[in-house]
């Protein structure tokens, strides 16, 4: 892959080689903030770095219109998009949209190639799907019953519900993300491998800090 322009990345940090740009806190790239610092530690080294706003921007927005695979894509969205209000205040929020964009730049990737599913890949992907149609509910419902911002950031990431649901949804989407690696190129499995191994360094979404 060829590497991104000068500036602040797709992950909000500075491009390879550029000392001169800065992750903004109100957020200028896919991470705002705090998770872009978090995003800059674990997926440094994955196609993601590489790649500017402006080309992830296009890679996500093509994997949205693609059945089956965009239906996942736009609930990781949603999801990410949820706990982004509160990436300055707990630290399993940050883990979340980092882990959310990971993996909707991994099934648009794959969805690129533009490869017809079968109908067990179509029902891994509904599955993947719901789980985290699944997750997003339970961290709104958790979320609501908190104190202030922290509060209801804390709530949610300590509930058993919310542990049970977190630890679904990463199996489910890894499950559908490595049935559509069997049908792309070498390359690009490698690729996602990659993104699959770094976000393994976040802390477990199933397990209490």
């Amino acid at each position: 892959a060829a590497a991104a322009p000068s500036g602040v990345n797709s992950i909000g940090v500075p491009s390879p080689g550029d000392t001169s740009a800065s992750v903004s806190e109100e957020g200028n790239s896919f991470l705002p903030g705090k998770s872009a610092a978090l995003g800059g530690c674990v997926l440094t080294g994955t196609f993601l770095e590489v790649m500017s706003v402006a080309s992830l921007d296009a890679l996500l927005a093509g994997g949205e219109a693609v059945p089956f695979v965009g239906d996942v894509c736009k609930l990781l969205q949603k999801l990410k998009k949820y706990v982004d209000d509160f990436h300055g205040a707990e630290e399993e929020c940050r883990r979340l949209s980092v882990w959310s964009l990971a993996m909707m730049g991994s099934f648009s990737r794959l969805a690129k190639e533009g490869k017809k599913v079968n109908a067990e890949m179509k029902a891994l992907l509904n599955a993947a799907g719901m789980a985290v149609k699944e997750l997003y509910e339970i961290v709104v419902a958790c979320s609501d019953t908190g104190d202030g911002v922290a509060g209801r950031a804390y709530a949610f990431w300590t509930n058993g519900a919310y542990l049970e649901k977190a630890k679904k949804a990463q199996s489910k989407v890894q499950k559908a993300l490595e049935a559509l690696m069997l049908l792309v190129a070498v390359e690009t499995r490698l690729d996602i491998r990659k993104v699959l191994e770094h976000t393994k360094r976040l802390p477990a979404m199933d397990e209490k800090l």
